[in-house]
Order: structure tokens, then sequence, then C-alpha cells
């Protein structure tokens, strides 16, 4: 394999696609940060911190999602679960770009990605070639800026309790929360001398 010192000008459509879609993602990641801060309740800049200090984009996303599952409020849950499943899908493809080789097949003009990848067979499946039209990979940068834009728009609602603990709360056969009538009946027991 041999490189020249310059890419050649078929390419250039394809390096413009994904360097939109790159600069998307890096404004995508700061909208999905502030949504870490809600979920935590936390001052930014710890938020921040905490974002950076995640390994990946993948460790980040299973971090929103279980803060989420555990913290946001029910009724928030399906459009959120929604939201996260198209980072997700676009993550994929990112991912791809960044970690994979890509280019423009000079036959059929379609753009590829080309790396190794898990296969659930072989184990691994190397040199696992997809193709795509352009006008897919253009559209990457626009499906995460309209994501970015959804996620800006939504606004979380958090418990300041997770969801387990305000089900067991409530929980008449385990005899705890301020709402169980064996709770309400301890608490009004008279103090003993």
């Amino acid at each position: 394999m041999t490189f020249s010192d310059e890419p050649p000008a078929s390419q250039a459509p394809l390096n413009q696609a994904v360097g939109a879609f790159f600069r998307q993602w890096a404004t995508l990641e700061t909208v999905l940060c502030s949504h870490l801060e809600a979920l935590l309740q936390a001052e930014h800049f710890r938020a921040r911190i905490v974002w950076a200090a995640m390994p990946n984009w993948r460790a980040r996303r299973e971090l929103l999602a279980r803060l989420a599952e555990t913290y946001l409020a029910e009724d928030q849950l399906p459009a959120y679960r929604a939201l996260l499943r198209r980072a997700k899908n676009l993550g994929d493809n990112r991912n791809a770009l960044a970690h994979r080789i890509s280019g423009v097949d000079a036959e059929s003009g379609k753009v590829f990605i080309m790396g190794d990848a898990g296969h659930d067979d072989y184990g691994t499946e190397f040199l696992r070639t997809d193709f795509y039209d352009l006008t897919n990979v253009k559209n990457w940068a626009k499906d995460t800026h309209a994501l970015l834009q959804d996620l800006a728009k939504f606004q979380p609602s958090v418990n300041a309790s997770s969801r387990m603990h305000l089900a067991l709360r409530d929980d008449p056969n385990l005899g705890i929360g301020p709402r169980n009538p064996a709770t309400r009946a301890r608490q009004k027991r008279p103090p003993q001398a």
C-alpha cells in the first residue's frame, strides 16, 4: 500500500462529509455533557470532569442510559431512550469513520469503510467492508445536527431518589417508607421511659 502526499481529488467530497459530521459530533457531545450534568444533579464543571474521564463514547452513552433509567422521570424515559438510540447509531458511524479505513471506490463511486469487526461465528471478521452512498454519509452530519437540536430541547426531569428507592419506599410488604402503614404505626408509638 502506498500513500501520496495529497489525497486524490476523488476523495474530496468524502473528506468534506466526514469533516462536517465530526464537527457536528463535537457539538453533540457538548449537549450530551449538559444532560450528564442534569442527570447527576451536579455542577457544570464537575460533570465535564466526569465526561472527560470516561474512556470512550460507549462508556459515556452507557453512563447516560443508566442514570436516565435510574433517575429520569418515568414519563420521559421512552423519548430519552429513543434519543440515545439515535445517538448510538450515529456514534457507530462516527467510530467506523474514525477507526477504520475509508474512501471512495473508483468503480462504484460508493463510500467504503473497511476494518476488522467482531463476528458471531468467526470471532473476528478481518477487513470487513461496508459500502454506503455518499449521500448517506453526507446525511450523517445533518442527522447529528437534528439530534443535537432535539437533545437541546429535551429538559430532563430528574427524581431526587432512584426509581428503586421510590418503589421500595411505598412497598407495603417491606414495611419501610413514610407512606407505608407499618412505618406510620412505628412513628406513632409513644416514647418508652
